[in-house]
């Protein structure tokens, strides 16, 4: 599933290329690899994993005591 979705943001980066450098009517830089996305996604995802943590551990903190 996750090599699915990594596959359809890298269409939908590439498709966004695509449009924009034919509305600017540049030459087209070449797509992001299948590392690079999947890098940047592990990233991203551990990024979220981080603030939902903190998030939680804030929310705890701020539960007044019973």
């Amino acid at each position: 599933m996750a090599v699915f979705n990594i596959r359809l943001a890298a269409l939908l980066i590439s498709l966004s290329v695509v449009l924009s450098a034919a509305s600017a009517n540049t030459e087209l830089p070449s797509p992001p690899s299948l590392d690079e996305l999947s890098s940047y996604f592990s990233g991203l995802k551990e990024h979220f994993r981080f603030l939902q943590e903190s998030s939680f551990a804030r929310r705890q903190s701020m539960r007044p005591r019973t």
